[in-house]
């Protein structure tokens, strides 16, 4: 009898633990929006936002960009969730899900005039970003 009640208990604790939905936002790297000359009037250029220029003389350098794309909740409440530190190199970027989705469209479209590789290879990539975008609970697949 004991193990009957544990096991509908466990079963009950993992049908709770199946509906809990995802978080209303997507964390993507800065990359995932296309180079810096096609993203930076969206997101930023592709340095840390609290420096004046890029890393210049070091092509290798990596800066580690995050874009957080939200929706149905406040852009106050995801800058708590996801703050910029600049001690910690820790830098994101926000972008809001309707804008992120008609800015992926529009580069899209951009891109379908294009037949060369990089084109054809980019436009793969950023409709594979939209389609991570529109994976988000609540959101439209527009």
């Amino acid at each position: 009898m004991k193990s009957k009640a544990l096991i509908m208990v466990v079963c009950g604790l993992f049908l709770l633990s199946c509906n809990h939905s995802p978080e209303p936002y997507v964390v993507l790297d800065y990359e995932d929006f296309g180079p810096q000359s096609m993203a930076y009037e969206k997101i930023g250029m592709q340095w840390w936002q609290w420096d004046n220029h890029g890393a210049g003389n070091d092509p290798n350098y990596n800066y580690d960009i995050r874009v957080v794309v939200y929706h149905e909740m406040p852009l106050s409440q995801i800058q708590t969730l996801f703050p910029v530190d600049q001690s910690k190199n820790q830098d994101f970027r926000y972008f809001e899900y309707k804008e992120s989705i008609e800015y992926l469209n529009e580069k899209i479209k951009e891109l379908e005039k294009e037949k060369e590789g990089w084109a054809i290879d980019l436009k793969k990539h950023l409709f594979q970003t939209k389609m991570r975008i529109q994976q988000q609970p609540g959101a439209s697949k527009n």
